[in-house]
């Protein structure tokens, strides 16, 4: 019976955006983990960025690597399409 109910609740749009959401937040949290890696004379000198703009390189990989496991996941893509502009728990 839990298995049963388990199914049904994995089946519905909401647990899907919830999943997207997790997902989205989990490549934020590892894009924002590999930009602060560098040391900021890496990142000036390397990369041609400064520490302010992690945040938004962050968010934007982020979207990105989001972007690239809904393409894998076509299961997913209707969700996200009812979600708000972001992939954040909002639009859950």
């Amino acid at each position: 019976m839990f298995a049963n109910l388990t199914a049904l609740v994995r089946s519905t749009d909401a647990w899907r955006r919830f999943e997207i959401a997790r997902f989205h937040n989990a490549a934020l949290v590892r894009a924002r983990a590999e930009l602060n890696s560098y040391r900021p004379h890496e990142l000036a000198g390397d990369l041609g960025i400064s520490t302010a703009d992690i945040e938004t390189l962050a968010q934007a990989e982020a979207h990105r690597r989001t972007e690239l496991h809904l393409a894998r996941n076509p299961q997913l893509r209707a969700a996200a399409a009812g979600m708000a502009a972001g992939y954040g728990l909002a639009g859950a």
